[in-house]
């Protein structure tokens, strides 16, 4: 899943599973505005919010390689 639409989704379960960004940050114990981060793609969540979404973050790396 690409980071965008797995940003669509976290947003949708904020609001349908905490009802409110200020619900859900004081559930997982962070800011309003670490929230709002977090949706615009600034930062990352964190493993609890990841974990209350049901979903994990596997990092991958490419190498490209082009000739100079």
């Amino acid at each position: 899943m690409t980071e965008a639409n797995f940003l669509k989704l976290y947003k949708a379960h904020i609001f349908h599973t905490h009802g409110t960004q200020s619900k859900a940050a004081e559930f997982w114990g962070v800011s309003s505005s670490f929230i709002s981060l977090v949706i615009s793609g600034v930062r990352r969540p964190s493993t609890q919010m990841l974990k209350d979404v049901g979903f994990t973050v596997k990092k991958e790396s490419t190498n490209v390689y082009k000739k100079v």
